[in-house]
């Protein structure tokens, strides 16, 4: 937990990250209290994912073996760790910050996925200025961009190339849990309902987990003009 020194192999530890969410702060924190206190090996990496317009927060362990010892005493580190960050049940009403929980730890053990506390996966809330709103569910496996502010600038300006008209067929290559083909169909729906129906998403994406996760998302937000092909974008 920390960076890499430079032409070595030795990780730097660090205090704080402002790259990272708060919540992927703490985290590592509780990860390296738990990793000095407890003597256990075999933890190679830690990914936090936080959905910035829920608060749901979730914690992807990677190991070399499936079964780590004293597993309950860190996932209620991690817990205790997130629930800190909340300063109250209703969030922060300045900052419109929902309270944070940890909603979700897994563990990927060669590749394999395995839940080991609380729900498969964990819900994103993206509502727009000119009041589009999207749902997307995220797997521990799945692609997300991770900072939700920056990801709306990205798509808005993909939009803006694209130049939807209504009728065409749009390709999400590498589509992740299906965020940018679904946010593109949002938009021409929010802005001319009729050339919405006339326009289809295909996705292509190599990790059965995230093509799923585009199933589901693409149900949760009313899509019925989508359709997502597990397998490799260059032979598809």
């Amino acid at each position: 937990v920390g960076f890499m020194k430079a032409k070595s192999h030795f990780v730097m530890d660090i205090d704080d990250c402002m790259l990272q969410s708060d919540a992927a702060m703490v985290c590592a924190d509780a990860l390296r209290a738990f990793l000095r206190t407890s003597g256990v090996k075999g933890i190679t990496q830690l990914m936090v994912r936080t959905a910035f317009g829920t608060g749901e927060v979730m914690a992807v362990l990677e190991a070399d073996k499936k079964e780590i010892p004293q597993m309950e005493k860190l996932v209620e580190m991690l817990d205790d760790a997130v629930y800190s960050l909340s300063c109250d049940e209703e969030g922060d009403p300045e900052t419109d910050t929902p309270a944070y929980s940890l909603e979700s730890v897994a563990l990927i053990h060669k590749g394999k996925c395995h839940i080991i506390a609380g729900k498969p996966t964990i819900n994103e809330e993206i509502i727009t200025e000119d009041d589009r709103s999207l749902t997307f569910e995220v797997s521990p496996q799945s692609f997300y961009q991770v900072n939700p502010e920056q990801m709306e600038r990205l798509y808005d300006k993909a939009a803006e190339y694209a130049e939807l008209k209504g009728g065409e067929t749009v390709l999400d290559l590498y589509c992740g849990a299906g965020t940018i083909g679904l946010w593109l169909l949002e938009e021409l729906r929010k802005k001319d309902p009729e050339a919405f129906e006339k326009t289809r998403v295909i996705g292509i994406e190599s990790v059965k987990p995230a093509v799923l996760d585009a199933n589901r998302n693409s149900v949760i937000n009313g899509f019925i003009n989508t359709r997502y092909i597990c397998g490799k974008a260059e032979e598809e």
